[in-house]
């Protein structure tokens, strides 16, 4: 496989991705604590799932609220540990050991942007969940599903610009 011979390197943190693993602790911290509030002090059945326009269209047991906080807590453990070893991630360059830092720099930002993101959105559908139950809300809103993609979708697109004009810009010698 191509990453066996890649360099092996140990990326060091930004003061920004230093910020940016806390708001990802904070953030787990607070969607547990918003689903435990939340399930003390809700009916036994509420709304479960958002259409695309962020109406309500289906109900179940509050139980359901764990779903997201557990996916979020493994998806974050997932992807710190991951975060580990950008020598295995794929690419859209060929990785050397001059670009090696560099493209493994932005690939590990990438993924500590998409975590941040990904607790974001678990949190604010479980705010909108407890708010909706409680007659606070009426659902998560249209504005919901776009902010998800561009929450998710953007440092990604970010992070492969970056790497392909960085492969643009290597001269070869």
């Amino acid at each position: 496989m191509d990453f066996q011979n890649r360099p092996r390197l140990t990326i060091s943190l930004s003061n920004l991705d230093k910020k940016i693993e806390i708001l990802s602790k904070l953030f787990l911290g607070i969607l547990w604590a918003i689903t435990l509030v939340a399930f003390f002090n809700l009916p036994d059945i509420i709304p479960t799932h958002f259409n695309a326009k962020g109406e309500v269209d289906d109900y179940g047991s509050k139980l359901t609220l764990f779903i997201l906080p557990v996916i979020a807590t493994l998806l974050y453990l997932l992807l710190t540990l991951i975060n580990k070893y950008p020598h295995v991630f794929k690419y859209p360059t060929t990785i050397t050991s001059q670009n090696a830092e560099q493209q493994y720099t932005f690939a590990t930002k990438m993924l500590r942007y998409v975590k941040l993101a990904i607790i974001l959105i678990f949190s604010g559908i479980t705010l909108f969940t407890f708010l909706t139950s409680k007659g606070i809300a009426n659902g998560l809103g249209w504005w919901f599903l776009p902010l998800c993609f561009c929450l998710l979708y953007l440092p990604i697109v970010v992070a492969i610009y970056f790497s392909v004009r960085k492969k643009s810009n290597e001269k070869v010698v």
